[in-house]
């Protein structure tokens, strides 16, 4: 699962990503970057699932509350008809 997040106020980015890795433990791993600023990232290994999920729903909330705007990207292996 991966969700990116944008401030149009001032041009930065925030993307979340989730995923199990090849051990089974839950990534989380979260970049941020702005217009004219180099980027950072953290990473964080989590127990479960829902501990991962419960993580991300509380970035969306600290980012909205912040004024960031979630960005809705189509996924490059979806079809048209």
């Amino acid at each position: 699962m991966r969700q990116e997040w944008f401030n149009p106020l001032n041009g930065r980015h925030y993307f979340v990503e989730m995923y199990q890795d090849l051990l089974g433990d839950w990534v989380l791993m979260r970049r941020w970057a702005g217009s004219c600023r180099s980027g950072n990232h953290k990473m964080a290994v989590l127990g479960n699932c829902e501990e991962a999920m419960k993580q991300v729903k509380g970035i969306e909330g600290k980012r909205r509350v912040k004024g960031y705007r979630q960005v809705e990207r189509l996924e490059a292996n979806s079809t048209t008809s």
